[in-house]
């Protein structure tokens, strides 16, 4: 799916699956704006229902539901699967990314249809389970494209709110739908801003936007995301991570 203007308009999902930052950046200093994610992170693991409601150019709807979990191994590596049970046509459907020390994220997916875990061995930029969300977006909800190069700009304001704005492009040589993603962080709350701050809740000590919007100018089409159910920080066993065991249902 072609993307407008090269430019990222995914908002991170604010939670800690997207808040890893390259460790060098030229002009003004990212320090700030990382540790104002990391102080809104949680410390081990994440769960939500996340629901995706695709709204195309004649103003039809198609809605997309999953249980989505993070967590953060031993290997201080994260691991986010997501299992869909809406549509009828995708329910069981699951989908694994692993992130990776060196580049970008590995993904598996299971599909009853396939009835194998399938590794998947190139990006496509079109949109996933009926939604707007290419790989690339489900990889940058854990942001600013970890391997790339990012760089503070001059922050800026949305509404009254006043916001970090970090330009990330992917590193050299790395596929990717994008040339650049612009991100916004919320100063006051640390969380990334590209919905309505009314959207944003507490969730234990942390702040949580549970709505998001993906638009794809070009084809006219548009997701909205919206989180619910959000739990911090329980017993999610390693298992659940793995790509033997997407098949389960777990």
């Amino acid at each position: 799916m072609a993307r407008p203007q090269g430019v990222g308009t995914l908002a991170g999902l604010g939670l800690w699956l997207a808040l890893a930052l390259p460790a060098r950046a030229e002009g003004l200093d990212l320090a700030p704006a990382r540790a104002c994610l990391e102080r809104n992170a949680p410390k081990s693991s994440v769960s939500f229902l996340v629901e995706f409601v695709k709204t195309d150019r004649i103003g039809g709807e198609r809605i997309s539901r999953a249980l989505v979990m993070g967590k953060k191994l031993d290997d201080g590596l994260r691991r986010i699967v997501l299992r869909f049970d809406r549509p009828l046509e995708i329910h069981g459907t699951a989908m694994l990314m692993i992130e990776s020390a060196n580049g970008p994220s590995d993904f598996y997916v299971w599909s009853p249809g396939e009835r194998r875990v399938r590794r998947v061995s190139g990006r496509s930029n079109s949109g996933l389970f009926g939604t707007d969300f290419s790989y690339d977006d489900f990889e940058n909800w854990r942001s600013f494209q970890k391997h790339g190069k990012a760089e503070r700009q001059a922050d800026g304001k949305i509404g009254e709110r006043s916001v970090y704005v970090i330009s990330s492009a992917p590193a050299a040589g790395e596929q990717s739908s994008y040339e650049r993603i612009v991100s916004s962080v919320d100063q006051e709350t640390c969380v990334v801003l590209h919905a309505d701050p009314a959207k944003i809740v507490q969730v234990g000590p942390l702040q949580i936007a549970t709505a998001i919007e993906l638009e794809d100018k070009l084809d006219q089409t548009r997701t909205r995301v919206t989180l619910e159910d959000v739990k911090l920080d329980t017993a999610i066993p390693d298992a659940r991570f793995r790509p033997a065991d997407l098949s389960s249902g777990n």
